[in-house]
């Protein structure tokens, strides 16, 4: 089961990691050489990271509504942070873009590009962007299954909880009931002795009763009869 403070952790390295992934690509559009390919730095920038860090901010602040007061106010500032970062660098990659794609000589067409270039980049940049759309879609599927799992391990780790709760009280049962046959058990002894004492002192009375008669009954004649 993942905690709060795990799932901040893992947030925080997955930004933290598309930030360098987003500087990795500055750096490749800083030292481009030709047009083509600062295109291609730009495309790969838009269509990776960018896609992927603009999903994971998306989906992180639609998760940490589920954490815990004090974890919640550690996120929002440590989104703050990341996220105050990651626009400076999207400003900074706009500013490429527009040096890119902004209107310049060679007919008129954008970035100095001829219309066969041209139209193979829009051709491009569409692909990308559908291939973007997707790897969104799957990003926010994998959010909601993750956070399906995680809430699956959370009731199962609970319902674990209570079964040995419940194993505990029937163990606590079990012992009682040995106890109480243990007592059952030795008062069944005890009154057993009892009734055996009982008798046998039911036994020595008629004994002494008739003891006492033949005595009597002995004075009785000797008194009267010799």
């Amino acid at each position: 089961m993942s905690s709060d403070s795990d799932i901040l952790r893992r947030f925080e390295d997955s930004a933290q990691s598309s930030l360098s992934q987003l500087k990795s690509h500055l750096t490749a559009l800083a030292s481009a050489r030709t047009q083509r390919e600062g295109l291609a730095a730009l495309e790969a920038a838009e269509a990776g990271p960018v896609a992927a860090g603009d999903a994971l901010f998306r989906d992180f602040k639609r998760e940490q509504r589920h954490l815990g007061y004090e974890e919640k106010q550690r996120a929002q500032r440590s989104v703050k942070t990341l996220q105050a970062d990651w626009e400076a660098q999207k400003a900074m990659l706009g500013d490429y873009k527009r040096r890119y794609l902004g209107d310049g000589g060679g007919g008129g067409t954008a970035g100095g590009m001829n219309a066969v270039e041209r139209a193979e980049w829009t051709d491009q940049r569409q692909r990308l962007l559908q291939a973007r759309e997707v790897q969104s879609g799957n990003s926010q599927s994998l959010a909601m299954t993750q956070r399906t799992i995680e809430d699956a391990a959370m009731v199962g780790a609970h319902t674990s909880v209570q079964l040995e709760h419940q194993t505990e009280q029937m163990e606590g049962v079990i012992d009682t009931l040995h106890e109480t046959n243990s007592l059952l058990d030795k008062s069944a002894v005890l009154l057993r002795r009892m009734r055996t004492r009982l008798v046998t002192n039911k036994l020595l009375t008629c004994v002494i009763i008739t003891i006492e008669l033949a005595i009597c009954a002995l004075i009785i004649y000797i008194k009267f009869y010799t």
